[in-house]
């Protein structure tokens, strides 16, 4: 229950900000990312994210949240 608790604080602190819960992710795949002299295929940045944060984010959800930014012009 405590987790579930959690869960519904951090979507709706999200969503108060017009956000969503694929937001919640960016942090962890920017910080897993090797360099941001050059382009690295998706699976690169999935695999350093498990390996820095025990986080595995499935492909197609990492696809999205790093092309989410793009939308925005957050970069």
């Amino acid at each position: 229950m405590k987790r579930l608790t959690y869960t519904y604080a951090l979507v709706k602190s999200l969503y108060d900000q017009g956000k969503d819960y694929i937001d919640s992710f960016w942090p962890f795949a920017i910080k897993a990312f090797p360099s941001r002299d050059r382009f690295v295929d998706s699976a690169v940045i999935q695999k350093a994210s498990k390996e820095k944060f025990g986080l595995e984010i499935p492909l197609g959800n990492l696809v999205s949240v790093l092309s989410k930014p793009l939308l925005y012009k957050e970069l």
